[in-house]
């Protein structure tokens, strides 16, 4: 944007959580990017980034040393894309990893008439309780992480590479 004569903007949506895969570095490393290559551009920045899956407010620290930092409450974006329709299971599913027992219970009660949400380590007993729950011709499937490997003697094996495009009809 510097090759502009006079000013431009540039507006970056990015969510908590982005540092999930390897190589994904999350929001620190766009604030750094911006920080280090370019020292004088006025950065606006949410004032909410203090919430756990934003590095627990690192970002927040290094950026009031910034003199061209400005915290703007209105950039927050409450509400996710991703999961526009059901906000309150993200909320629970936060409260869940954040260990706020209390309050992931509270959520949970009022989002279990929609979103049965049920624990289990037994596979065969997760698979039938889906297979149970899926209406008509309902599709269905399993998202396990890549470091599953545990899960190899079950013929889910992680290592190997699939093209879901090609793999319909598969459950």
């Amino acid at each position: 944007m510097d090759r502009h004569k006079d000013w431009a903007t540039i507006v970056c949506l990015v969510g908590g959580g982005q540092e999930i895969n390897t190589g994904e570095a999350g929001i620190k490393e766009w604030f750094d990017a911006v920080e280090n290559s370019f020292p004088h551009w006025d950065i606006y920045l949410s004032d909410r980034l203090t919430d756990s899956e934003y590095e627990s407010g690192a970002i927040v620290e290094q950026a009031k040393i910034n003199p061209k930092v400005k915290f703007v409450p209105e950039l927050h974006l409450q509400t996710s894309m991703r999961s526009f329709r059901s906000e309150k299971v993200s909320l629970f599913v936060k409260q869940l990893l954040d260990l706020e027992v209390e309050s992931a219970k509270e959520s949970l009660k009022s989002i279990q008439d929609n979103y049965p949400i049920v624990l289990t380590r037994d596979l065969k007993k997760a698979k039938s309780w889906v297979r149970e729950k899926a209406r008509g011709s309902e599709r269905y499937g399993m998202v396990v992480s890549s470091q599953a490997y545990r899960l190899k003697p079950y013929a889910i094996d992680v290592r190997v590479k699939t093209n879901p495009v090609n793999n319909r009809g598969h459950k």
